[in-house]
């Protein structure tokens, strides 16, 4: 069981360029900021997974070009921007299931 975060700011993970891995899974997190990972240059993986979030940015990811792991299933995805995959050469994984 996750914790009960239903909202994260824009400027919550500034700073911490060195952070490798990111798991926000089961929270009621509705929406991720489109600078949420501004500052996350060394994300190589990332999951928020059982959340309640509705779109994906295109741009979300576009500082975190060493991301090869994005785990995006259970939520109630609808839309995802159309740029969303061009800034991750890296992507060896993209699960968006039962959205």
């Amino acid at each position: 069981m996750g914790n009960a975060i239903k909202s994260i700011s824009e400027e919550a993970f500034y700073g911490l360029t060195y952070l490798e891995a990111l798991f926000l899974n089961s929270n009621q997190i509705s929406e991720l900021p489109l600078n949420i990972f501004k500052d996350l240059k060394s994300l190589e993986r990332f999951s928020s997974s059982f959340n309640n979030i509705v779109t994906l940015d295109g741009g979300i990811f576009a500082n975190s070009p060493r991301l090869n792991s994005i785990i995006i299933s259970w939520n109630s995805i609808n839309a995802i921007g159309r740029n969303f995959l061009d800034s991750l050469p890296n992507l060896e994984l993209l699960d968006l299931e039962q959205n």
